[in-house]
């Protein structure tokens, strides 16, 4: 597995920043698909070789031989904290890639455990666990048995994601809105957005109104505009969660996990796509890969 990042130790390409002159924050000068996602394109799996899908229903994306990369929300019990019993050691997975379906076993899965914390102490104190992505970190690793070589490798790119940045997003999720209909069979739609900055989460719906709660969430999630925001862009979807966010001019350079969205009305569509920002967990990512990413 290769990583992008800027540790002096380590002699690895580091991936240029890509911007958009974007003042506003509201457009960019970017090479926008259109179609599906809500919003984006159905994508060729040899345009995305990494991008996978978890037939229990989320997306992932494979980062060396036997890991694969995707959001701890897919793989931890919400109700307990603890692994959700298909990711447990010895438990058998069902990965889609492209049209095509494989088998594989879990050895380890691998949740960051600020989000298991977060998990156990919003069930402790009575509250809703849905949205503990906003302040934890929704990422976590699975461990499998077979190396699957039909499947590509993604990087993880390690370097901070600026606002403006062009990224792509993506999943196998829903098409329509929150709630709404998800294709059968499932097919990967990815699409260009960009990221924004904290004022972005203005107006949101839920308790995101306070400044605190707002600084907490862009501190743990890349922020990136969706069709509430521009229409223009993509929104993520359920079924879309753990799904790879790639550099628009990279998709095997991996910068964040797609983990939950904000609301500015009762539409369904989000305005704001959240992901789980990589460059702040570089030394959980290289112990993990180091360890065993064979």
């Amino acid at each position: 597995m290769k990583l992008h990042q800027s540790l002096n130790f380590f002699s690895l390409v580091i991936l240029g920043c890509l911007s958009a002159c974007n003042p506003q924050g509201h457009q960019a000068p970017l090479s926008i698909r259109s179609g599906n996602l809500i919003g984006g394109s159905v994508a060729d799996p040899k345009d995305y070789p990494a991008t996978i899908r978890l037939i229990s229903g989320c997306t992932a994306a494979k980062v060396a031989p036997k890991l694969i990369l995707t959001a701890a929300h897919c793989v931890v019990d919400l109700h307990t904290g603890d692994i959700r019993a298909n990711y447990q050691t010895d438990s058998k997975i069902g990965i889609q890639y492209g049209s095509k379906t494989y088998t594989d076993f879990v050895v380890e899965t691998l949740p960051h455990e600020s989000f298991v914390n977060a998990v156990k102490a919003a069930n402790a104190a009575g509250n809703s666990p849905n949205n503990v992505s906003k302040d934890s970190y929704d990422v976590a690793f699975i461990v499998v048995r077979e190396n699957l070589t039909d499947i590509g490798e993604a990087e993880i790119d390690l370097n901070k994601v600026l606002v403006t940045d062009p990224l792509i997003v993506g999943g196998y999720g829903c098409e329509d809105h929150l709630g709404g209909t998800t294709p059968s069979p499932r097919h990967y739609k990815a699409g260009e957005t960009y990221a924004v900055d904290i004022d972005a989460l203005a107006g949101a719906r839920g308790n995101y109104s306070s400044r605190s709660v707002q600084q907490s969430i862009f501190q743990h999630n890349i922020l990136t505009a969706a069709q509430k925001f521009d229409s223009a862009v993509p929104s993520i979807c359920p079924g879309d969660s753990g799904g790879p966010v790639y550099r628009a001019n990279d998709h095997l350079a991996i910068v964040g996990v797609n983990s939950y969205y904000s609301f500015n009305d009762e539409s369904g569509i989000s305005t704001t796509n959240w992901h789980t920002r990589l460059s702040n967990l570089k030394t959980w990512v290289l112990d993990i890969v180091d360890a065993r990413g064979e």
